[in-house]
């Protein structure tokens, strides 16, 4: 399902690619909440990126390298939106449990 992110280069990866990205997933509706977390935290990471003139990273690269911590910051403090999934509770929720 993601290997269409896993095979493109660095260079290749920009803030459009990354959006047309998240909406394929986001919308394929087979994904789980917790990927869903993750495609959120990648996408808004990435439009920060981009806004200071940087490229996004590859999405693989990207979560590989959060941690629970920085997954609840995301929510904590709003970065991100959580009302399809339940809410700021329910998505911590499943963040603790993914990483139980």
């Amino acid at each position: 399902m993601f290997q269409h992110l896993l095979d493109k280069k660095k260079k290749d990866i920009t803030i459009e690619s990354v959006r047309e990205s998240y909406q394929e997933m986001y919308n394929e509706g087979r994904i789980n909440d917790m990927t869903k977390i993750k495609l959120k935290c990648w996408l808004y990471h990435s439009e920060s990126r981009n806004k200071n003139g940087n490229p996004p990273f590859l999405f693989e690269n990207y979560v590989h390298a959060l941690g629970k911590e920085t997954y609840l910051d995301y929510i904590k403090f709003g970065l991100i939106n959580c009302d399809d999934i339940g809410g700021k509770e329910k998505a911590n929720e499943i963040v603790m449990n993914w990483f139980a």
